[in-house]
């Protein structure tokens, strides 16, 4: 972009770390005990923003570059390495496997201890996803003591009753049986993947 003369332009900026974990860490609810006396269901708000405003921004373009030029601009730094992206039966697995864990008969009676543990504290919920879709809960910004008195109660019961491990590995036992299902098709994507990954370390070698 320099050389065609847009010394101004510049990527999309980085997003910023989520408390240090991904997205990925709250899949099976709050595990955190100093978070949830903090912000109960809620993350730090504080990198929320961060987050949500870098989301919000995306490319921040004030070169007045073409589209063209960009795009032209792209490819050649791509040099025939095509953008990483998750396959369509990666996350078939990952998705129908969390939604079928929650069918197993060791899923239903993890939460049905949890359960009678939050009514024994005085909250009446089902399973833990319904205590953290709360819509009491669900303002962006809003977070009570109410709130935070729930997901600490979710928290005892939880641990109590280890739900995330029974869930998780449940799930472990789901997607292994969908992987061996799935393993020809799985072998050619990683493949794939290590193609590009080749293609992209002896690129990043030469220059």
């Amino acid at each position: 972009m320099s050389k065609a003369g847009f010394d101004d332009w510049k990527p999309a900026p980085d997003l910023p770390d989520i408390d240090g974990r991904s997205f990925t860490d709250g899949r099976y609810g709050i595990s955190d005990a100093e978070q949830v006396a903090k912000w109960g269901y809620h993350r730090d708000p504080v990198l929320m923003k961060a987050y949500n405003d870098a989301m919000l921004e995306g490319a921040v373009d004030e070169s007045g570059a073409p589209d063209e030029q960009v795009r032209q601009c792209a490819e050649q730094a791509d040099t025939g390495v095509t953008a990483a992206q998750t396959n369509p039966l990666i996350e078939q697995i990952d998705i129908e496997g969390y939604k079928a864990s929650l069918d197993e008969p060791a899923v239903k009676d993890v939460f049905a201890k949890w359960s009678a543990c939050m009514k024994a504290e005085g909250y009446t919920y089902a399973t833990p996803p319904d205590a953290q879709e709360d819509p009491r809960y669900m303002h962006p910004e809003n977070i009570t003591a109410e709130e935070i008195a729930t997901a600490k109660a979710d928290l005892v019961c939880r641990d109590r009753h280890q739900v995330a491990e029974t869930w998780f590995n449940t799930e472990v036992k789901l997607q292994r049986e969908a992987i061996t299902e799935n393993q020809d098709p799985l072998n050619d994507i990683r493949t794939a993947n290590q193609a590009q990954a080749a293609k992209a370390t002896k690129l990043a070698r030469s220059q």
